[in-house]
């Protein structure tokens, strides 16, 4: 009933509530595909998922490669959504765009990174449970 009083903004309740339950029943694999589209809407891109050594370091959408890596995404989570093992995030592109994507990550809060290996143009990260 609190949306019908007068004064009431309805989508704010509705986004505190929406947080509110993030935060308190979010799984981790929730989380990741929640960075996942933070990425994308970040840096206008489609994150992609692939084996390491079958990566295509050509196939960009918009500006940058931004890419999940890893043998098998579904074992890194359990059945509860869960992270198991740690999986790995591999950005290509500008260092204006590299920087947004580190900060993506450093702000989502719930995974710990790991920087594998960096240079001008490239970042890849692993990514770990808290």
């Amino acid at each position: 009933m609190r949306g019908r009083k007068a004064g009431v903004c309805l989508e704010s309740i509705l986004n505190n509530d929406r947080e509110r339950i993030l935060q308190t029943s979010s799984t981790d694999l929730y989380r990741f595909v929640d960075l996942i589209e933070d990425i994308e809407a970040q840096l206008h891109t489609q994150v992609q998922y692939s084996l390491a050594h079958n990566i295509n370091l050509k196939a960009r959408f918009g500006k940058v490669l931004v890419c999940v890596v890893d043998e098998d995404l579904t074992s890194s989570f359990d059945d509860d959504g869960l992270m198991i093992k740690s999986t790995q995030l591999l950005f290509i592109g500008s260092t204006e765009h590299k920087d947004i994507f580190s900060a993506a990550i450093d702000q989502s809060g719930y995974f710990q990174s790991v920087i594998a290996y960096e240079d001008e143009s490239h970042l890849r990260v692993e990514l770990f449970r808290l």
